[in-house]
């Protein structure tokens, strides 16, 4: 059995009682994905501001340029996912595998999406209180949160497990991945609109906030 995503809540229960479980326990695999590059064009896009500038609101990062965030792309992930599937045995009685193929900064991230679309792409962050009122589940909220804060405030040790995870994944691959960049460079169209799909309200009070500010 390969259980997916496992370490968000509340699948860290289903996590913990398939752990618990003298059939499945000693059988199982846990593998969850870094950060979807998909998440850029279906989760948390860019849009516009009120001067017409590609933006990306987001909660503050220490350092947009040297932050690094543990990327892949979701036909990645499934390949990755069915090779473990395939051959389950060496991946048994480990921690949780976290599945990614970079390590971007968002800078990085930014770069591409706007080369992607033809025109800088600009970030802007809010303040907590703001971003908190986006329409998402508490637990989404809370990892977007560390990724914010990566590698500060996290486990020791994290940081090397992500990039053990990385290499991992790559021999899973056989390095044979697609890019941020390369899955960016033909979706410029749809991320320049994919803005439009973000809650009005949600907008609005970005609008208020900077007017106060």
């Amino acid at each position: 059995q390969v259980a997916l995503g496992v370490e968000a809540r509340p699948k860290a229960t289903i996590r913990r009682a398939i752990e618990a479980s003298p059939k499945l326990g000693p059988r199982a695999v846990f593998v969850h994905p870094g950060f979807y590059a998909s998440n850029f064009l279906r989760v948390w896009p860019c849009s516009r501001d009120a001067r017409g500038r590609l933006t990306w609101w987001f909660l503050p990062v220490r350092d947009a340029s040297n932050l690094r965030w543990p990327m892949v792309v979701l036909d990645d992930f499934g390949v990755a996912v069915a090779r473990i599937a395939a051959d389950p045995e060496p991946w048994r009685g480990r921690r949780p595998l976290m599945i990614s193929t970079e390590l971007l900064s968002l800078q990085d991230c930014l770069d591409a999406i706007g080369e992607a679309v033809g025109e800088p792409v600009r970030f802007e962050p809010v303040p907590l209180s703001l971003f908190a009122s986006y329409p998402m589940p508490a637990r989404v909220l809370d990892a977007l949160r560390l990724y914010c804060t990566w590698p500060t405030g996290t486990p020791a040790g994290a940081t090397e497990e992500i990039e053990a995870d990385r290499v991992a994944t790559l021999a899973l691959l056989d390095g044979e991945i697609t890019s941020f960049a390369q899955w960016a460079r033909p979706r410029g169209d749809a991320l320049a609109d994919a803005g439009r799909r973000l809650h009005l309200e949600w907008l609005r009070r970005i609008a208020r906030w900077r007017r106060a500010g």
